[in-house]
């Protein structure tokens, strides 16, 4: 089954950004800026049709019985300027402000915390409705979807031990309040 159409149905959505923020967080400024840099000879047009789209994604988190969703963000994503101070500004306010809701955490992976248990990013679905998880993986704009026991299993402990080594919440929030005042 396609990554879109299990996101929909997920009750969790646990993500790793190690490099930049996941799509459904994005603006879409940041977004037309990443899509700008990787196909350079696509038309605005192009573009912001591709921008559109990742965008809709977010109705997960607006309907009525929305996914937890729980994103370990590396700080390279709070540091790496996509687009520019302005676009970065904005997409460090719109992160607070959905980090905010009952449905989102947000946790800052910190520099300091030394090495990772994974580096690459991925995301894992957990469904209510009896279906066994699967993790995503995604690299060169090539995603598939894995449904091994074994890998959902290594991959789940791994996004645990993440988590551990993250900020909290709540000093993820004055993170992204820092950023928020240094792209300002």
């Amino acid at each position: 089954m396609p990554y879109l159409l299990l996101e929909e149905k997920a009750a969790q959505v646990l993500d790793l950004s190690p490099y930049l923020v996941m799509g459904v967080l994005q603006t879409f400024a940041y977004a037309e800026s990443l899509y700008r840099a990787a196909n350079p000879r696509y038309s605005d047009d192009v573009i912001k049709e591709k921008v559109t789209w990742r965008l809709q994604r977010r109705d997960i988190l607006e309907r009525p019985d929305p996914p937890l969703l729980w994103v370990v963000l590396d700080e390279s994503c709070l540091r790496r300027e996509v687009g520019g101070r302005p676009v970065m500004q904005g997409q460090m306010e719109h992160l607070l402000q959905v980090s905010e809701t009952p449905n989102v955490t947000v946790q800052v992976l910190p520099f300091d915390s030394g090495a990772p248990p994974a580096a690459e990013p991925f995301t894992l679905l957990t469904f209510d409705d009896g279906s066994a998880p699967v993790l995503y993986s995604e690299a060169q704009g090539l995603g598939r979807v894995i449904d091994s026991a074994s890998v959902v299993a290594t991959s789940t402990s791994r996004y645990e031990r993440l988590r551990a080594d993250a900020l909290s919440p709540e000093k993820s929030l004055r993170a992204l309040r820092e950023a928020i005042k240094e792209y300002a």
